[in-house]
């Protein structure tokens, strides 16, 4: 424009170029062209105005203006380049890591507890989270117990819901009354400490050995010490046999009383009051060690225990301990069937079946395969099946062998699947009707590789050796859909059959 060229021409020159950016045409240019800043609306429209417009001078600047255009960018940049930024100190964002949160689980271990002194150390010195002086008993919340015991028969104990907490300490022996209600004898430096906080009221006892080994009781109220009158000992007679119950303290002695006085039914009505899980165990463990107790009378304790134990590893540890002489009948497999339902956690379930399974008893066997269908873990179900195989594969009665191939069949992982096939496949190598179910077996299968391994090993141990088992065998393998994998399954068979 500088040269003479009119502002209308050169505007017009720019604008069919932009517009052949849209042109089909220039589609392989347009990347090219879309670099150009002019070419966004906005730019272009004032590149077009100031193109257009007559009063802009458009001649270049003179050596003059040059001049005084640095000068005055030099002295506006000097005093720029004095000034320092200030530069605020990092602030680094410190995000605290949430306090560990649970539940203190039950426990009936041995375990250590430092108690000496004075019956009010202990208490005293232990952690706050022990105490009912911790517990807000106004606070909404799940129930807590915590019980230990130690080799030096010490306790303590606490249990803390809702609008209460109890608390125990027991320092050396203790001696109760037949009904637990009451302490008879104190033994050489023991001593005990029972506590009750509710919203309203805080009461406690404190038990010494007099000098005839008798009790000497210390009683207090909202924090004062009162007489141990008719109205304490009432209320110490309602919470010792809570707390020796809780806490799964003369579990035999309790367990034979109450048998002998209300059969197994009223030992289970005692069970069915605890509320510690562990206690629960210690009381069934109990009584289904009792020597010659019916099978349908063990039979109704595991159902129960399958229903009330919420813990896998305590009802584990229940069924696990019922005698070997004792699982027999069908009133003892129903009530472990349903026990075994009650099992949450998968390895505990494969563990309790795998136990239940080392056996020859044919409706064991099948119980205990039935069972295992319910583990919802295909590595755990494989394991077990793979301890099973020895007795359950080839068994002399069929049904068992049907129901290991059934269980397997339920494996969803095609690995755990094949793995389980090939452990059966050794198992029953001289069954035909073992190498049969492999073979069906492997259409559950839907890798191809898997299967196709699964029936050159069938092949490879020259188990395909009747017209049935070579029919099975083509079948199973037109359902791999690798080619790859089918022909070299054939070629497996076909080999074996022209080494013969």
């Amino acid at each position: 424009m500088r040269d003479g060229t009119a502002p209308s021409l050169y505007a017009g020159e720019l604008l069919d170029m932009v517009r052949s950016l849209s042109a089909r045409r220039h589609d392989h240019t347009a990347p090219a062209f879309a670099a150009l800043a002019m070419a966004r609306p906005a730019e272009f429209e004032g590149r077009m105005l100031a193109i257009l417009n007559p009063t802009i001078d458009r001649n270049p600047l003179h050596s003059m203006g040059t001049v005084m255009t640095a000068a005055f960018v030099a002295l506006l940049a000097l005093p720029l380049a004095a000034i320092h930024p200030f530069g605020a100190p990092a602030v680094r964002a410190e995000i605290p890591a949430p306090a560990p949160v649970g539940l203190a689980a039950p426990e009936l271990q041995p375990s250590p507890v430092n108690v000496a002194g004075s019956l009010a150390e202990p208490v005293a010195s232990a952690a706050q989270g022990r105490t009912c002086d911790a517990a807000d008993v106004r606070m909404d919340g799940s129930t807590i117990l915590h019980s230990t015991h130690t080799e030096a028969s010490s306790l303590s104990y606490r249990y803390f819901t809702t609008g209460r907490c109890i608390q125990a300490t027991i320092v050396g022996h203790l001696e109760f009354s037949d009904d637990e209600r009451a302490i008879v004898r104190v033994g050489e430096r023991a001593h005990g400490f029972f506590r009750e906080r509710l919203t309203r009221s805080d009461r406690s006892v404190e038990v010494r050995r007099g000098s005839d080994g008798r009790p000497v009781y210390t009683a207090r109220q909202n924090g004062r010490e009162v007489a141990f009158d008719a109205g304490m000992q009432g209320w110490l007679g309602r919470f010792l046999p809570e707390l020796l119950r809780e806490a799964g303290i003369n579990v035999p002695a309790r367990v034979a009383r109450l048998r002998t006085s209300g059969g197994t039914a009223a030992v289970l009505a005692e069970i069915e009051r605890i509320d510690n899980s562990g206690a629960k165990r210690a009381h069934y463990q109990e009584l289904i060690r009792t020597p010659s107790l019916p099978s349908r009378e063990l039979g109704t304790a595991l159902r129960q225990a399958g229903r009330e134990v919420t813990s896998s590893g305590d009802l584990r540890g229940i069924l696990q301990n019922v005698p070997a002489q004792s699982r027999g009948g069908s009133e003892v497999r129903a009530g472990l069937a349903e026990a075994i339902r009650g099992i949450k956690s998968s390895g505990d379930k494969a563990a309790v079946l795998a136990n239940y399974g080392d056996t020859d008893d044919p409706e064991m066997l099948l119980m205990v395969l039935t069972e295992v269908r319910g583990i919802t873990s295909d590595g755990d179900k494989a394991r077990v099946l793979a301890r099973l195989a020895p007795r359950a594969v080839g068994h002399r009665t069929k049904a068992v062998c049907d129901a290991f191939f059934e269980a397997a069949e339920t494996i969803e992982s095609d690995g755990d699947l094949a793995r389980t096939l090939s452990v059966a496949m050794n198992a029953g190598r001289s069954s035909e009707d073992v190498s049969h179910a492999v073979i069906r077996a492997t259409a559950r299968i839907s890798s191809a590789r898997d299967a196709s391994r699964v029936l050159q090993e069938v092949a490879g141990k020259g188990l395909v050796n009747t017209a049935r088992l070579r029919s099975a065998y083509v079948t199973a393998a037109r359902n791999i859909n690798s080619d790859g994998d089918f022909r070299r399954t054939m070629d497996a068979l076909l080999s074996r059959e022209g080494n013969r």
